[in-house]
């Protein structure tokens, strides 16, 4: 990942976890990572490497997500939707 796309991806993102703006329980811990939101489907094939893409997590709600893909990757997929749209999250805040 470029610098520039990692940038991107914290400013989309407010530079905050999008964790609890998506409903995962708990609070934030420790550093910012980026997240592949739609996952290779373990075929070993990476998935892309994109703003459209991407997220910002904690590291404890990136491994939430890790292990519990089917319930947050959708969650994560309606908030990428809604901000490439320039659409505000009301209700998600």
């Amino acid at each position: 990942m470029t610098p520039e796309l990692r940038y991107s991806v914290l400013v989309r993102d407010d530079h905050r976890c999008i964790g609890p703006r998506i409903g995962m329980p708990g609070p934030c811990h420790y550093a910012l990572e980026i997240d592949h939101v739609r996952a290779s489907g373990g075929l070993g094939i990476k998935s892309p490497t994109v703003l459209e893409n991407l997220v910002t997590l904690c590291r404890d709600h990136h491994r939430l997500k890790t292990e519990h893909g089917r319930t947050w990757r959708p969650l994560e997929l309606e908030y990428l939707e809604i901000v490439s749209k320039g659409e505000q999250l009301v209700g998600w805040l």
